[in-house]
């Protein structure tokens, strides 16, 4: 209501008089919600404000206006600033974390990211237990079974030794032997290690404690033991409401899951058939969203407003076979959508569907006239005002986009109509045909929109989405109808089930095999730099109008346009993310070491991986958020896992092309390293083989090998560390009274080399270094950077060698030192003529 009366006044007295009324509503729409989204933007751009401040400034604007008597295009003004300035406080407000969640509590007492907690809450869902297949580049610290629910918190045991109340949904992990059955809506007391959400550690990572803050999660408890849990039941009216309603969910939600018979070990086929029925996203899940992702269907694989109305097309259809009844078909649509809220996880994709579907079946079904597009704009506003980061995701970007476009088309699609019933004069041949041509002509349409979109946040450009979905629809379609019959037939009998999962599978198994047959075509899809939001907006207005204004496509001005996107676009592609000097990017990856450089128009990885995280998709959204992507050339110091499992079935997404090793990795080499050179060799990077003496030109740089020399792995008693690649960088100056400046990659070198390295190279200096061994403190280590005397020193590690006092003789005051597990990401950048400058990534 507040929205609907104030802005009418934005198109009163402005010169729209004119105009039909429903193109007035549209107006209406669409400015109250990019004002709406103008609002969101300025909030998260600012340095944090008081919610109470924006939404004092909004209300003074608007007393101001009122008391002013304004009229005209100044009052819509007004109009338009209040609303922006009321949806900065209301997102500041959901984005805040609320002083009685339990995060909250738990920051107040340490600044350690995971401490001992008890708390209490009820079980918000069932059991759910996620399988991973065992691979040899696993990080040793994760499990292959993983057990977890949800509780919402009710009160936590402070240091005060009392019960405080607390708010907030909170992740349980369970132990992975444990026996204990928890139901759903059971009242738990829990002790465990309580891990908060976190601000972003690196470039491109999501804001998990804003996204926390907006979800009202506060974090994940770990427990080891079964005897750290205790139950109880139910005892206020609301906890056995409660109870009841998540026990129903968590029942329906586990039946459809075994009906379905996708509980089992994840293989592509069933991460294709969960994700598509019932939005299932376990590591199978992951696995096959890739390939999905790069050839540009990966909307097939998210349950959305798509889904959602075949299966509400499903059953009108089958209600119509008996003839019109209008009631039972709302009926059974009221049933479905019930059905949805029941099976389905409410995810925002899932939320804005139903919300949609809803908002239309309502209008209609009251005998309401409304505008689609209109309505769309409206549902829009209220869902970023609720869920304000979402503005930023790339799926309520493209669900919206495409909606509108989709929308839009009919409108401009006249000839195809006519078209159309020419060719059935023909005959059924050329109906079919026609009808095939217009949809991959729609397909098309979607692609072009939402392509510079998808190339700003996923950085792929798929160059056979539109012929890829124009195959892949009627088996989706297909694998949906026999998906759902296989459901609701298990929801009464598990054997009649069963006796139709192979036909489900089979389609899914052939879904999944098409994909990944577009996927390994050379040239299906580019990894797409990283262009800017600027020429996004402008680029997708530019295909915009051109979509939908086809008689315009001749127009001087639209060609203008269209050639200053592409000249744009070849500008920043070709010279935006050129680094004139040496750039080298410090990525936090836990316990392990990944280093991403960049000189000239080249980009490398020197080492990436992680001993408890899986980093491969962190890394590739890193290297494409700082400009860095593709990634030509990747260095793999040595034979540990922490070095280079971070490649697994990653060589695509980075663009890949050659790898350097040392002749240590070829000797005696681990499972692990033999199964990611196997990847390797299938995606044809080329593996280049380095020792000390060998050089190759990066960008503006010369890298060096210094260490190890050939055949030193043959040396008794030396092991993988000992071998490990060490490269200077030397960027030459162009001033010859200027010294040449330079960057020395370690690895996990010891003692002895770094002795020995000192010996082979008495002038060694470098002005930054890779701290080597993570940090591992010694005597030879204190030696080593005192002689190199490096101004900035970059640590990758984990939490156990931070702030070592061992090292205080080293990090003198006039030293940069960025450890990883201190604040994240670090970078640092030494150019010809500014000379060495460093910072932290989150800080910029």
């Amino acid at each position: 209501m507040f929205f609907c009366a104030p802005a009418r006044s934005i198109v009163y007295n402005t010169g729209m008089e004119k105009m039909p009324e429903h193109i007035k509503a549209r107006l209406r729409a669409l400015m109250v919600f990019a004002a709406a989204c103008t609002g969101i933007i300025s909030a998260r751009a600012t340095t944090p404000i008081s919610p109470a401040l924006w939404l004092g400034a909004g209300g003074l604007v608007l007393a101001v206006g009122v008391l002013a008597r304004m009229r005209g295009r100044w009052f819509a003004g007004m109009i338009l600033v209040t609303v922006a300035l009321l949806s900065a406080g209301i997102s500041s407000n959901r984005l805040q974390v609320h002083p009685s969640r339990v995060d909250q509590l738990v920051r107040a007492s340490t600044s350690e990211p995971s401490v001992p907690i008890r708390c209490r809450g009820q079980v918000s869902s069932r059991i759910t237990t996620t399988r991973t297949r065992p691979l040899p580049t696993d990080p040793p610290r994760m499990a292959s079974t993983r057990r977890t629910l949800t509780i919402s918190v009710s009160s936590i045991y402070t240091s005060n030794n009392i019960w405080v109340p607390a708010t907030g949904s909170m992740r349980v992990v369970l132990p992975e032997e444990g026996s204990i059955d928890i139901p759903a809506g059971t009242l738990v007391t829990l002790l465990g290690s309580y891990r908060r959400p976190s601000p972003p550690r690196n470039p491109g990572e999501p804001d998990w404690l804003a996204l926390s803050a907006q979800s009202g999660r506060v974090g994940t408890i770990t427990i080891l033991h079964d005897e750290q849990i205790t139950l109880a039941t139910p005892s206020t009216l609301g906890q056995r409401t409660a109870g009841w309603f998540w026990r129903a969910k968590g029942s329906i939600r586990s039946r459809a899951i075994h009906a379905l018979g996708i509980e089992s070990a994840p293989t592509d086929a069933k991460a294709v058939l969960g994700a598509l029925i019932l939005g299932v996203r376990d590591p199978g899940f992951q696995e096959i969203y890739h390939s999905f992702q790069r050839v540009g269907v990966a909307h097939m694989l998210a349950i959305s407003g798509f889904h959602v109305a075949i299966m509400l097309w499903l059953a009108v259809l089958l209600v119509r076979l008996i003839g019109e009844h209008p009631r039972l078909e709302a009926l059974i649509l009221v049933v479905i959508i019930l059905g949805i809220l029941a099976l389905l996880p409410l995810r925002p994709p899932i939320i804005r569907a139903i919300l949609i579907v809803i908002v239309l079946m309502g209008a209609g079904g009251l005998g309401r006239r409304y505008d689609r597009v209109t309505l769309l704009a409206w549902i829009a506003t209220a869902l970023v005002l609720f869920r304000p980061l979402d503005l930023f995701s790339l799926g309520f970007q493209l669900s919206f986009g495409i909606t509108a476009l989709l929308l839009f088309l009919p409108a401009s699609n006249r000839s195809d109509q006519q078209a159309f019933v020419k060719a059935k004069h023909r005959g059924m041949p050329a109906a079919a045909i026609n009808h095939l041509w217009k949809i991959l002509k729609v397909n098309t349409a979607c692609w072009l929109v939402a392509t510079p979109v998808i190339m700003l946040k996923a950085g792929v450009l798929s160059l056979l989405a539109p012929v890829a979905a124009l195959i892949l629809i009627p088996l989706i379609l297909l694998l949906m109808i026999i998906g759902y019959t296989q459901l609701i037939v298990g929801m009464v009998s598990l054997p009649l089930a069963r006796s139709i999962e192979t036909l489900t599978l089979g389609i899914s198994r052939q879904t999944s095999g098409l994909v990944n047959s577009f996927d390994s075509i050379p040239g299906s899809s580019v990894n797409a730099p990283n262009l800017g939001t600027p020429w996004t907006l402008f680029a997708t207005t530019i295909i915009a109008i051109f979509v939908l204004r086809p008689s315009r496509r001749k127009n001087t001005a639209l060609l203008a346009a269209a050639a200053v996107v592409a000249t744009w676009a070849g500008i920043i592609a070709g010279t935006g993310s050129r680094v004139d000097g040496l750039r080298v990017d410090m990525l936090d990856v836990g316990n392990g070491s990944c280093f991403v450089l960049q000189s000239g128009s080249q980009s490398a990885i020197f080492d990436l991986g992680s001993l408890d995280r899986r980093v491969a998709q962190q890394i590739t959204q890193s290297a494409h958020s700082i400009g860095a992507r593709p990634v030509q050339t990747v260095i793999l110091s040595h034979d540990n896992l922490d070095h280079f499992n971070g490649q697994t079935n990653n060589t695509k997404n980075l663009g890949v092309q050659r790898v350097f090793v040392s002749e240590a990795m070829d000797h005696e080499p681990s499972d692990a390293w033999v199964a990611i050179r196997n990847q390797l060799v299938v995606s044809g990077a080329e593996i280049t083989t380095l020792r000390a003496g060998d050089s190759f030109e990066f960008g503006n740089c010369t890298a060096d090998v210094l260490w190890p020399p050939r055949g030193h792995h043959l040396i008794a008693g030396q092991g993988e560390n000992n071998s490990s690649l060490v490269i200077r960088w030397t960027l030459h100056s162009h001033r010859s009274t200027t010294p040449s400046k330079s960057l020395l990659m370690t690895g996990d070198i010891e003692p002895e080399t770094m002795t020995a390295l000192l010996d082979r190279y008495p002038d060694l200096r470098a002005n930054a270094i890779e701290l080597p061994h993570h940090g591992s403190p010694s005597p030879a280590l204190i030696r080593f950077v005192e002689h190199l005397n490096p101004s900035v020193v970059l640590q990758s590690t984990g939490r156990s060698r931070l702030d070592d006092p061992r090292l205080n003789e080293i990090r003198t005051p006039d030293r940069y030192w960025y450890t990883s597990a201190d604040r994240g990401s670090a970078w640092v950048t030494i150019d010809p003529y500014h000379g060495v400058k460093s910072g932290w990534a989150m800080d910029d």
